[in-house]
């Protein structure tokens, strides 16, 4: 194989390739990049098996075939003008050469590379069908909401929902809140769960054509997106994704604020600063009346709060307000929303925007000040009556527990103390929940443990490396004393 391309090619090759390729991989074939060559061009690809990346490109190809050339050795080859030419040429199997252009100079090299027989075999190709290319916008707003606790991997990627009543929405969420974007028709069959990946988030990849599809095989499903140049092909997340309409309030609630755009981006400079940014859950609570908006924050060792007006931004209904975490606050406005209904101090936080998104998170109970660090309500709680459900114990996304009739509650309150009714066991699920609080909490532990051990090897290293650095001066001094004549 020969094959001759301009360094401009390599570099957006490059450019995209450096987003899939396994930077620390048992297999080795997997820190490399397979190039092959036709006549009309040349592909290059690289895989770390769960999703494969090729870049198509025109070329100078002497000589149809395929060779491997190791990541790093091509991101070499991206220094210098773009118009330099870069050939590389295949000898015997496993020998390539590259004839590198600098300053004018060809510069040669020939070493030993990956056996082209051990690349990976082909990913399932879908068909794909034309989509607008504002999905990929949509796809980045969407994944600021996704999760990423590897413990629940079907809540890290983005659900590429399919409803032909309802609307497509792309939806994401991370048991806290949820964001949902209804902008486009995707060109689906069926509904998936699409990894936040590196590529799928990149910002240049803004082309003028997209086209998307998904297969499902028996093992895995498959979802591949393709571009002028690009042609992605990634594995979807297995398991069935939450319902997320339930958590959608049906109707708006009876407190409104329009953030401007003056105040939306006055929040993002200052609300990671504010009072109460050092506090558990990072709170800030929004206080509406008469027409006027305040955010609201303490600290941990603040004595008073701190109130700041949003002087462009006017609030709707009666005096209210409603405590969030700061962080998906800011989340929800680099996404676009600026319009929050609430119905009171303890429902959640709703938010709609013009171009169909929708954005639901749940409040703080505790206020901007907890006494005791409490996590936020759970965003599958909405289904449920949130005022009645405790704090600490997260319910299914399932009808509301069955309310005591007065008759039944007088008859319980007249029995004596000596009758006092047992108390509920935990569900099985409840069990399971605060076993795995348990063990993320452990494991926490475990990681700052050995955060501690590594700051302390690493500091135990330059003690060594001092003491070492002594000894040699010391065995220098000696040695030029041993050199004096007398």
């Amino acid at each position: 194989m020969k094959i001759m391309l301009d360094r401009k090619t390599i570099k957006d090759a490059v450019a995209g390739l450096t987003r899939v390729v396994s930077k620390r991989t048992s297999l080795p074939i997997l820190g490399c990049v397979r190039i092959a060559s036709e006549d009309a061009g040349c592909t290059m690809t690289a895989t770390d098996l769960d999703q494969t990346l090729a870049f198509k490109c025109k070329s100078s190809a002497f000589e149809s075939g395929t060779v491997i050339v190791p990541f790093d050795t091509l991101n070499l080859l991206t220094r210098g003008p773009d118009a330099e030419p870069v050939t590389f040429e295949s000898g015997r199997k496993k020998e390539l050469t590259i004839l590198n252009t600098v300053a004018g100079q060809e510069i040669g090299r020939t070493f030993e590379v990956a056996d082209p027989d051990e690349w990976p075999g082909p990913t399932p190709a879908a068909d794909v069908g034309p989509v607008d290319p504002a999905f990929l916008a949509n796809f980045r707003r969407a994944s600021l909401f996704a999760s990423d606790d590897q413990s629940r991997v079907i809540l890290n990627g983005v659900c590429l929902h399919v409803d032909e009543k309802a609307g497509d929405y792309l939806v994401t969420t991370d048991g806290r809140r949820m964001g949902a974007f209804n902008t486009i028709k995707l060109p689906l069959r069926e509904s998936c769960v699409v990894p936040a990946s590196r590529f799928m988030l990149w910002s240049k990849l803004v082309p003028d054509e997209l086209l998307i599809g998904s297969k499902q095989e028996k093992e895995s499903g498959w979802f591949r997106l393709v571009t002028a140049q690009w042609d992605y092909r990634c594995r979807t997340q297995p398991g069935t994704y939450p319902n997320w309409r339930m958590v959608v309030p049906g109707e708006d609630g009876a407190h409104q604020f329009n953030l401007s755009e003056t105040d939306a981006e006055l929040l993002k400079k200052i609300l990671p600063t504010f009072a109460g940014h050092d506090a558990h859950n990072q709170p800030v609570k929004f206080d509406l009346r008469d027409s006027r908006t305040f955010i609201v924050g303490r600290g941990e060792d603040d004595k008073q709060p701190s109130r700041l007006e949003l002087t462009d931004t006017r609030s709707i209904g009666p005096a209210g307000e409603i405590s969030v975490d700061r962080k998906y606050l800011l989340d929800a406005l680099t996404a676009g929303f600026r319009v929050f209904r609430f119905e009171d101090e303890r429902s959640p936080l709703t938010s709609r925007s013009e171009d169909g998104g929708i954005h639901v998170v749940m409040p703080l109970r505790s206020g901007t000040t907890p006494s005791k660090p409490e996590p936020a309500t759970n965003v599958t709680q909405v289904a449920s009556d949130p005022a009645s459900t405790p704090a600490t114990a997260p319910v299914a996304p399932a009808a509301a527990q069955p309310q005591a009739q007065p008759e039944q509650k007088e008859k319980r309150m007249s029995k004596t103390d000596t009758t006092a009714a047992p108390a509920t066991e935990p569900s099985a699920l409840d069990r399971v929940l605060a076993a795995y609080e348990t063990a993320k909490a452990k494991v926490r532990e475990a990681n700052e443990a050995l955060a501690m051990i590594a700051a302390a090897v690493k500091d135990a290293a330059k003690e060594d490396k001092a003491r070492r650095q002594e000894v040699e001066s010391v065995r220098s001094g000696l040695a030029k004393l041993q050199a004096i004549k007398v």
